[in-house]
């Protein structure tokens, strides 16, 4: 991805934040602590790869666990439209359902994408297959030795590394595409997937990352999504009608 790509990324991606969230790409990004910031920069890219084949809702109240001021309602139907299933969320979600840790992290194989979105469910949900993954590629010593390398690089040079704008123009910028390079199941993401991916880890760091999205697994989400506390599911409320 390059510096245009990146920074059209970064603009779509503040609007994104704009109409979930009510703030700027740079104000979720770095408001509160680290488990806050990566819960809601990673609702975001549950939220797009939900968009295709959801309904959204926007609410003046919102939800409990990120503060989303709109929900996405899933709609079956829209898995048998040639033009959803032609765009690189369905493709992408088509991998991710034949991806070995995705499987194995569910303990079985959805039979089919509308399966596997309905799985998921909630943003959150859509954003956790990506975390499952990409997390053993991520995660293993050589590539976080290189990693951590350019965002410590970045940090050195006196950049606040939880900031966007630090992917544009320093050697964090790349992170995103290492992993869209080196993990198949990713390699037909868009571009704001790869940014939001290179955000998180600049912002949160390698290790902290790893460390949770090791404490996950699919079959214990989809558990949680499913239990009375509604917390995991972070779902606004929709309109009284």
């Amino acid at each position: 991805m390059d510096q245009p790509q990146l920074t059209a990324a970064l603009q779509e991606l503040d609007n994104l934040a704009q109409e979930e969230y009510r703030q700027s790409l740079a104000e979720v990004a770095m408001d509160g602590d680290e488990n806050w910031r990566r819960d809601r920069l990673g609702r975001l890219v549950g939220v797009i790869m939900k968009k295709p084949f959801a309904a959204s809702f926007e609410s003046d109240t919102p939800s409990r666990r990120t503060r989303a001021y709109r929900g996405w309602n899933l709609d079956m139907e829209a898995f048998n439209n040639e033009t959803v299933t032609s765009s690189w969320q369905y493709q992408t979600l088509a991998e991710l359902r034949q991806d070995e840790h995705v499987v194995d992290s569910l303990g079985w194989q959805p039979s089919n994408v509308a399966t596997l979105a309905s799985n998921a469910q909630y943003e959150s949900g859509f954003w956790l297959y990506i975390v499952v993954a990409c997390r053993e590629y991520l995660c293993n010593p050589q590539v976080r030795q290189q990693i951590d390398g350019q965002v410590e690089a970045a940090r050195q040079a006196g950049f606040d590394v939880r900031d966007p704008k630090t992917l544009v123009g320093t050697g964090a910028g790349a992170i995103g595409t290492l992993v869209v390079e080196n993990v198949d199941s990713l390699g037909l993401v868009g571009a704001p997937v790869i940014a939001l991916l290179t955000i998180i880890i600049s912002n949160i760091g390698l290790n902290a990352f790893c460390e949770w999205a090791r404490s996950n697994e699919l079959r214990d989400s989809a558990a949680r999504a499913d239990s009375p506390d509604a917390s995991y599911a972070d779902p606004p409320r929709p309109p009284q009608v």
